[in-house]
């Protein structure tokens, strides 16, 4: 229940208003009926306990599962009913709910007010639980259970539920029809069961796939065809171009609808549209083979040019098949066949979406759709089935399995590999032969010469109900389905215009789209009004932008509306339409053009071809253009700095989630050439060994993960494409033992920038291409198996493969590269060793020959500074034998860092992911100066609820990232914020954003390293501070140091100390002791690389917490404190450390302990950030 009580809700109460109990407030009581007509149960946590008698709690669940349906995301019940599991409305709705607890007979649970009983003495006040005045009255007659459901309850599957998923997600009425017509189902249903709570109801996976297209014309007369005899009255129809074209490369369906009282449904396949008349010579022959060929035939269609024209004419004509077409544009003329597509979509998506099954194999769904559809009741037929109209007996339906679920075929002996070879083979139920009772069943692994589909007569199906049973909740599921334009866009929005007055200036009011199938264009359409008229209407884009006479008016109208629906989160639904664009010239020729994208031609299955339409700014002063894809960039405009303009796609579609997106993007041909180079370089590397994996090998999924590689500046450096593993399928002992590989602290990447700043060295870059290709896998680890992608098809047409080296996603592919990696350097030079404190560091400190060298090595990243040309261009030719490497000379970027050498200065910043922050989140921005990153004082509480609209973690991780990186003067901020992470609500969110606020308006800072003390050895110095009990949540401290390398910094942290301090001098103390520990990790660290002068400096300001350093302080107010802080004291008696006192207005650790005033942040932050203090 909601903590909120405003948001809580109680259904039935007696009128006493008693917070957390009786009544919550606001309840509804006898007085104030909760069935009142227009009332919703929904929008909040609802409270219910009603009168125990069969009817009023069915009316009670009856409305919970209409009203849950409406809001489920914000909606939930807890309810209180007697526990009688053999009740009808218990069968019929409890499996919706999650049983929380179950009282036995004769529990005290409910109370009343004492006034309405008898003998008051006798009962038991309910006081606090209760309320005053109230009193407990006797224990309970039965068992009473407590149920609770939200929108992450997941329902329980009885037989109604299973058979939603075995017939296609139907409708419960067409269901409950079959236990009428006593048709086998193969379920123990009970009649009504399905019309009382309609599992489509509460169905993500209906609510997804299922979109109802309203159309303004008039129905006809649904009875006007059934004296007909069977097929001598048909509609026909094409859907497509579908994406992805499926396995046997079809991309188009078409069907045939006998229009008699039988209504007979047929559904063919195509890899493009010509093939019609051969789908025509097949539907004759198979009503043939039907014995139902009419004496006359009248085939009817739309007006679609191979109906009207051509072969599919043609052979009607030599058959003497009389032709029907509806007029151009008017397909709801059409509409049965129009209808039989819905039909079939929304079932095949539904089972699809439920069962997670390969979009690539689209037609099997659609046929097996088809198969259910004529064979289930429909009301057009007073709930017959067309198979019994057809053939007079109604068709057994107790074989019929959830589509997709797992079977498994028998393999005879004669085809097993040896005695130990698998008895069964794998593959997916995709429906049943049309010719007999047996199965059809989907082999993912087939290879290209053998058939995927198969008639099996006896499979084992194993059916995951309740995989399926979770995706009836999950209300953001995201099927990945084959899609057609013309299955969302088809009906045209009235009012509908196709001119506009060219004199009149118009106001956009809405956005929209229309699929003309005709052109085979999905065409931008925009709702307008001219000033003062009330009733608006809709035209197409290309219309409103060029036949006017303020055509500079109406295009800033366009991008503006199309810009506000960005920011809301709508204008994906039509993308690319509305989208900004950039047309280049031919031939690269001159500046790029600023459009708008108008309609896109869809009838180009190959994405490199796709063709917009496009308008361009009126400057220009040109006509509308079709322009291909490859001359179009999509941009976006920032709010961030002087509002640079950055061309790349919106952030929804920038980078697709799979290789099947990736091809529908309008830069497909970009991804298509980035995942060829990938698929390339792992051939060439012999990564894979293509074939069919042995019976009982390990097999792991697989999916292409694609990224824009941005350079510094933020412009686009290239299109990437990699290929990983699902390696999360990998069981530990089979496939893998050891993964350990050590990382890279960001604190040794400031090092061998402060030790180049010293020695006066540059800084080289390389980059180590498919590092983890260029590895080898461990012998008892070898036998590892792939699956590729889905839609994507290697060069030999294998669907599976060998992984012969670790592959990205492996789980031990970092750990064997890792070791390769160490091997080779070792190896290259006996004087090379590796740190025994920071394992990807490297180095020779050769005092004999003089040569000074490191490498820093971040994954596939080397980062490495010499005092001897010749050794590193020996080295650098020695790598590049050995691996594929890319030499990128001289620094400008790392970890994301962009990097620049000024004089005796490193300059480190991260501008270009700032923007992008201050871009994401743009809609809570303002022009307002923030001066410090958080107000002083503040103090937030983790009493709330999450609040799952705030993307708090998303911005939390990025700011960490910049502030562990390049602006040392957030960190506390982040890090005090970061606590809330679980809890964040509106006023943390408003927090964080001022972080973001404070960084728009410093956007320009930068860290600076500089050297400040010349000497050739190494000088640490540690500024330590801490808070004392700030922090009102737990009243915990907060640490704060940051370590200087001869006056660079080199490191900052900010931490929450593990204990209450009971004094100031005590949380200094601590936060000393847990400075100094790391100023010691640098000791051992850079002791390796070069001379370390001690003791090392170590500024306090609280004398109190230097006495107990640097003396066995033992008293009341010390021997508490925990003994791993009492390290310091041995620190300082060797000499190692040695403490000073530093005034608090000059420790520039206090901006890492809490929020300072703006004045004295400001001045910390100038000296951290500058490099002016050491």
């Amino acid at each position: 229940m909601s903590n909120d009580p405003k948001l809580r809700q109680e259904v039935y109460g007696d009128g006493d208003n008693v917070t957390g109990n009786a009544m919550e407030p606001g309840g509804w009581s006898l007085s104030d009926d909760a069935h009142k007509p227009g009332r919703l149960w929904t929008g909040k946590s609802f409270w219910m306990n009603p009168t125990y008698e069969a009817a009023a709690i069915e009316k009670m669940f009856a409305k919970c599962h209409e009203d849950f349906a409406i809001d489920p995301t914000n909606t939930s019940y807890l309810i209180v009913v007697p526990h009688l599991p053999s009740a009808s409305w218990y069968r019929t709705y409890v499996k919706y709910y999650e049983v929380v607890k179950v009282f036995p007979k004769g529990s005290v649970l409910y109370s009343t007010k004492a006034e309405n009983t008898y003998n008051t003495d006798t009962l038991t006040p309910a006081a606090e639980h209760g309320g005053h005045g109230r009193v407990f009255v006797r224990g309970t007659p039965w068992p009473v259970v407590v149920l609770y459901r939200n929108a992450h309850t997941i329902p329980k599957v009885d037989a109604s539920l299973l058979a939603h998923f075995r017939f296609g997600h139907a409708h419960s009425r067409r269901i409950d029809a079959l236990t009428d017509s006593d048709i086998p189902t193969g379920v123990d249903l009970n009649k009504n069961d399905l019309s009382k709570c309609d599992p489509a109801k509460g169905c993500a996976t209906c609510k997804v796939t299922k979109l109802p297209r309203p159309g303004p014309y008039r129905r006809g007369d649904p009875n006007r065809h059934e004296a007909l005899t069977v097929y001598a009255y048909v509609s026909t129809d094409i859907a497509g171009p579908f994406s992805p074209a499926s396995f046997n490369d079809y991309t188009y369906i078409v069907v045939f609808l006998d229009r008699s009282d039988v209504s007979f449904s047929h559904v063919y396949f195509m890899k493009q549209k010509s093939e019609a008349v051969d789908t025509l010579d097949e539907f004759l022959a198979d009503i043939k083979q039907m014995g139902k060929s009419p004496e006359h035939m009248t085939i009817k269609s739309d007006a679609e040019s191979v109906y009207v024209k051509g072969l599919f004419h043609a052979r009607c004509r030599d058959l003497g098949i009389n032709t029907v077409n509806s007029p151009p544009y008017v397909h709801e003329q059409n509409g049965n066949a129009e209808k039989l597509f819905r039909d079939l979509g929304e079932m095949a998506r539904a089972m699809m979406a439920a069962s997670g099954f390969p979009a690539r194999a689209w037609p099997l769904a659609y046929r097996h759709a088809n198969w259910l559809r004529n064979r289930l009741p429909a009301a057009r037929l007073d709930w017959d089935t067309p198979y019994f109209r057809m053939f007079g007996e109604p068709c057994d339906l107790s074989g019929v399995r959830v589509f997709g679920c797992r079977a498994y075929v028998h393999v005879p002996a004669g085809d097993r590999d040896g005695k130990l070879g698998a008895r069964s083979r794998p593959g997916l139920y995709v429906g049943h032969d049309d010719r007999s009772s047996a199965y059809l069943i989907y082999f993912p692994d087939a290879t290209a010469r053998e058939d995927s589909v198969k008639v099996v007569g006896r499979p084992v199906f194993i059916e995951d109900v309740d995989l399926y049973a979770s995706r009836l909740i999950d209300h953001a599921c995201d099927p990945n389905l084959p899609n057609d334009p013309a299955d969302i866009y088809r009906v045209r929005p009235v009012p509908y215009s196709d001119g506009i007055d060219f004199d009149t200036r118009y106001d956009i009011s809405s956005l929209g789209a229309w699929y003309n199938e005709e052109d085979h264009e999905l065409v931008a359409l925009v709702q307008i009004a001219a000033p003062g008229v009330r009733v608006p209407f809709w035209t197409n884009l290309t219309t409103f932008l060029s036949a006017t006479k303020d055509a500079a008016a109406a295009f800033k109208t366009a991008r503006v509306s199309a810009e506000s629906w960005r920011r809301h989160g709508t204008s994906n639904a039509f993308y690319p339409l509305f989208s900004a664009v950039s047309i280049r010239a031919g031939g690269g020729r001159g500046e790029p053009k600023p459009a708008i994208v108008t309609a896109v031609d869809t009838s180009r299955t190959d994405a490199k071809t796709t063709m917009y339409t496009v308008v361009y700014s009126p400057e220009y002063n040109l006509q509308p253009q079709d322009v291909p894809a490859s001359k179009v960039d999509f941009q976006i405009t920032t709010n961030a700095k002087l509002g640079a303009v950055h061309h790349r796609p919106p952030k929804a579609v920038n980078e697709p989630k799979s290789y099947i997106q990736a091809m529908s993007l309008p830069d497909a041909n970009m991804w298509d050439l980035a995942t060829q180079a990938e698929m390339d370089s792992i051939d060439n590397m012999n990564v894979f060994k293509y074939g069919r994996p042995p019976p009982g090998a390990a097999v792991v999924g697989s999916m292409f993960v694609y990224k824009k590689k941005m350079n510094p500046d933020g412009t686009l450096d290239k299109y990437k494409a990699r290929l990983v593993a699902h390696g999360h399928h990998q069981l530990y002992g089979e496939t893998f033992t050891e993964t350990f590989a050590p990382g890279t602290q960001i604190s040794s990447s400031r090092l061998i920038l402060i030790l180049a700043l010293q020695h006066n060295l540059v800084v080289h870059h390389m980059d180590v291409r498919t590092a983890y290709l260029q590895s080898e896998f461990s012998k008892e680890h070898d036998d590892i198996w792939i699956r590729l992608p889905d839609g994507f098809n290697s060069k030999c047409n294998n669907t599976f493969a060998k992984v012969l080296k670790p592959l990205y996603g492996v789980r031990q592919a970092g750990r064997e590269w890792y070791l390769t990696n160490k091997e080779f350097i070792l190896n290259h030079d006996s004087r090379w060793k590796q740190s025994s404190v920071e394992a990807q560091l490297y180095y020779i400190n050769d005092h004999d020959s003089g040569l000074f060298c490191i490498v820093l090595v971040h994954t596939d990243d080397y980062f490495g500074i010499s005092n001897d040309d010749e050794f590193w261009k020996k080295f650098e030719h020695d790598i590049c034998t050995r691996f594929d490497v890319e030499l990128k000379g001289e620094l400008s970027s790392m970890l994301q860092m962009s990097v620049t050498r000024v004089n005796e200065t490193f300059e480190l910043h991260q501008r270009r992911q700032i923007e992008e922050m201050i871009e994401e989140n743009n809609e809570d921005m303002t022009t307002k100066t923030v001066t410090s990153p958080m107000e002083k004082g503040l103090n937030l509480t983790k009493d709330t609820e999450m609040d799952p609209k705030i993307p708090f973690r998303r911005l939390l991780g990025q700011l960490l990232w910049i502030a562990r990186c390049t602006r040392p003067d957030i960190l506390f901020s982040v890090q005090y914020l970061s606590q809330f992470a679980h809890c964040a609500s509106k006023d943390h969110w408003m927090a964080l954003i001022r972080v973001l606020r404070y960084l728009k308006t410093t956007i320009d800072d930068k860290l600076t390293l500089r050297i400040l003390d010349k000497s050739p050895n190494c000088n640490l110095t540690i500024e330590t501070d801490s808070d004392w009990a700030s922090d009102v949540s737990d009243r915990k401290s907060f640490s704060g140091s940051c370590v200087f390398y001869n006056g660079a910094l080199l490191n900052f942290l900010t931490s929450k100390q593990a204990t209450v301090s009971t004094s100031s001098t005590e949380a200094e103390y601590i936060a000393a002791s847990e400075a100094v520990k790391e100023g010691l990790y640098f000791v051992n660290l850079i002791s390796e690389l070069t001379t370390v002068n001690l003791p090392v400096k170590t500024f306090i300001d609280n004398i109190g917490a230097g006495f107990i350093a640097q003396n066995d302080v033992n008293n009341a107010r010390t021997k508490h404190i925990d003994i791993r802080y009492h390290l310091i004291r041995d620190w300082v008696a060797k000499g190692t450390v040695e403490l000073f006192s530093i005034p608090t207005k000059d420790n520039r650790a206090d901006i890492f302990t809490k929020a300072l005033p703006a004045p004295l942040h400001q001045e910390h932050a100038r000296a951290l950030l500058h490099g002016l203090r050491g």
